[in-house]
């Protein structure tokens, strides 16, 4: 999941969520890697399991945690944040649960926007990105009719991944 906002890097504190979401010794040069649809430590090469609801619930805490300051940052600079979701770069945790589909990208963003409304933080936009037009076309629907089923009205930014 990428998250952008409209702040200039100086303004925010804390690192881009992009590099928080994997660990990387200073010792170890292999460059990182985003999770494969195979659910696999690009590190370690194990297989990554959620079959515990309690385990999958406590990493969602932790992205609460990495991720409240920027909305708070976002919040009290009266600052609007892209909530996006690259169908290319779902994390293992999301993988594991909903496979490499539009389901699992809407699922994804939907945890960082259940976030900020927690927050009481409203100024987002919703991005899914796909280099394959019908998948974006799916999940954008998908999309739609979730917040329409839950009464929510935030705006959709269309585009589609080149390869």
């Amino acid at each position: 999941m990428r998250i952008s906002h409209h702040t200039h890097p100086s303004v925010l504190q804390q690192p881009p969520l992009n590099t928080i979401n994997f660990k990387h010794h200073p010792s170890n040069t292999t460059p990182l890697t985003p999770p494969t649809p195979y659910t696999t430590n690009p590190n370690t090469k194990q297989v990554i399991n959620y079959d515990d609801p309690a385990q999958f619930a406590a990493e969602r805490d932790y992205i609460r945690e990495v991720f409240a300051p920027l909305v708070e940052k976002c919040k009290s600079l009266n600052r609007a944040m892209r909530i996006g979701t690259n169908h290319g770069s779902l994390s293992a945790r999301i993988l594991s649960y909903y496979g490499d589909t539009p389901r699992g990208m809407v699922e994804s963003a939907f945890e960082f926007a259940d976030i900020c409304r927690e927050m009481d933080y409203h100024n987002f936009v919703f991005s899914m990105k796909a280099s394959n037009p019908l998948v974006m076309v799916q999940a954008y629907r998908l999309l739609s009719e979730e917040m329409y089923a839950r009464g929510w009205d935030y705006p959709l930014h269309l585009g589609v991944t080149e390869v």
